[in-house]
């Protein structure tokens, strides 16, 4: 198998890091890093003042280009759908996207990859980044004459570095990375076994923080997440917490094992090195991994690479027969010719193809818009069949071929997981998904309140 190398690029506020992967033979290996100082970036100009120290950082780099965008950009959701095929699975993708997304799918860069097969069950995840913000950073880099091939994003890249350590069965880890440099943000990862659960983006408030409000703050968004895994997931059998750390160890990573009351691990490492480190690693492998890049930004490495492989052996030839035949120049400008026509006609069938799979796409939803056997009233009558004493329903939200939202009340939250689970074992639906349940108080009388959404299948679980 030949080789191929890839490039992850980050871009901090202050530090550039670029570290070089291979794959070889199978094999998937990192060779290196290099970091550069940056200057402050000035207020509202990306990367003004900062260009010379990125294109000299780029043009020692090796192998196709892949920038990581900061979490605090990017969308990252953890979905479990059916396991279908990939363009069914994609189409998921897309409803739930449109329903987790603030913007509507059209202004968006959006994809998803698959970290776990369970059976019928899929773990996926989903990732959404606004076009503008992917489009401006191409003309950025393409200004430094460093044209890039893939986008990812600083959660997926750290996955990459953490997904190595073992989780015990029914256990489950979150860390706790921090940027010292890179302001007041920290990213919550938690996953268990069979892969990552949630990402979050942690933002500090402003002005003098004390070590105790640090701990605080990031002890509660901790304690939330933890929550919320459990209402979705199920209870875990043990929790293990680690705060990674670029610097110094910060003083509030003592104080935060006693605001959680679990044990805290603590870890340093060159999160930098580590992020463009995964990006690279995730670029090159066999399987699909998540790509925020526009598909042309693909194409024209591949034309260039073709390019200049047909170039440099054309120049190969010339020069073997320049000595023997004085028009040989002539016949390598036909070959050259020949090939440049294959590709342009090969770039030509590449949007008709596009138009037909979207035009697939759009028959395949109008079958499911036809489809009787997942009408609204047919989602009512399975609703209130499955709905337990105790629960009463406040709001039915019904999308044809997509999914019912709904809202209740009760006085106790045990008939609201009872309702749950029965939608769960339904298969009238092919995915659950709890938003929270949440106890209120009404006068004297306590009354819990829950969401829920629920994905139509299209034929069981």
């Amino acid at each position: 198998m030949a080789k191929a190398r890839a490039s992850g690029l980050w871009v901090g506020r202050k530090r550039a890091c670029v570290a070089v992967a291979e794959r070889s033979d199978g094999d998937i290996r990192r060779l290196g890093a290099e970091s550069v100082e940056l200057p402050e970036p000035e207020e509202g100009a990306r990367g003004k003042g900062r260009q010379d120290r990125l294109r000299a950082l780029c043009s020692r780099r090796g192998g196709a280009l892949v920038w990581v965008m900061a979490a605090r950009e990017v969308l990252v959701r953890v979905l479990e759908l059916p396991a279908v095929d990939e363009a069914e699975l994609s189409a998921m993708a897309e409803l739930q996207l449109d329903k987790l997304s603030p913007l509507p799918p059209e202004r968006l860069y959006w994809d998803f990859e698959v970290v776990h097969h369970g059976g019928d069950r899929l773990r996926i995840l989903l990732a959404s980044v606004e076009r503008g913000r992917v489009d401006e950073a191409g003309d950025f880099f393409r200004g430094l004459s460093a044209g890039l091939w893939r986008v990812d994003c600083e959660s997926l890249a750290l996955w990459e570095w953490l997904r190595g350590e073992k989780i015990d069965e029914g256990s489950r880890k979150a860390w706790l990375l921090l940027h010292e440099k890179e302001g007041r943000r920290m990213l919550l990862l938690a996953a268990d076994r069979y892969g990552p659960l949630e990402f979050r983006v942690i933002e500090m408030p402003e002005g003098e923080l004390t070590p105790e409000d640090v701990a605080g703050e990031a002890g509660r968004e901790i304690a939330y997440t933890l929550a919320a895994l459990e209402a979705q997931w199920g209870a875990p059998a043990a929790v293990r917490i680690e705060v990674v750390f670029d610097g110094e160890e910060p003083a509030w990573c003592r104080r935060l094992g006693d605001v959680l009351e679990l044990p805290v691990e603590r870890r340093q490492a060159d999160l930098a090195v580590e992020i463009a480190a995964g990006a690279a690693l995730r670029a090159l492998r066999v399987e699909r991994a998540i790509n925020l890049a526009p598909a042309e930004w693909e194409q024209t490495v591949r034309y260039r690479r073709t390019r200049r492989r047909v170039v440099t052996a054309a120049v190969a030839v010339v020069i073997l027969w320049l000595g023997l035949m004085g028009g040989m120049a002539a016949v390598s400008q036909i070959q050259r010719t020949r090939l440049e026509a294959v590709l342009r006609r090969e770039q030509t069938m590449a949007r008709p193809a596009a138009e037909l799979r979207e035009l697939r796409r759009k028959v395949r939803g109008l079958e499911s818009y036809a489809d009787r056997s997942h009408s609204v009233l047919e989602a009512l009558r399975e609703v209130v069949s499955l709905m337990p004493g105790g629960v009463d329903l406040t709001a039915f939200a019904y999308k044809k071929g997509r999914g019912v939202q709904l809202r209740g009340t009760a006085e106790r939250t045990e008939p609201i997981y009872e309702f749950f689970a029965a939608l769960e074992k339904s298969d009238f639906f092919s995915s659950v998904k709890p938003e929270g349940v949440t106890t209120r108080r009404r006068g004297r009388q306590v009354v819990s309140e829950f969401k829920v959404r629920c994905l139509l299948g299209g034929g069981g679980k």
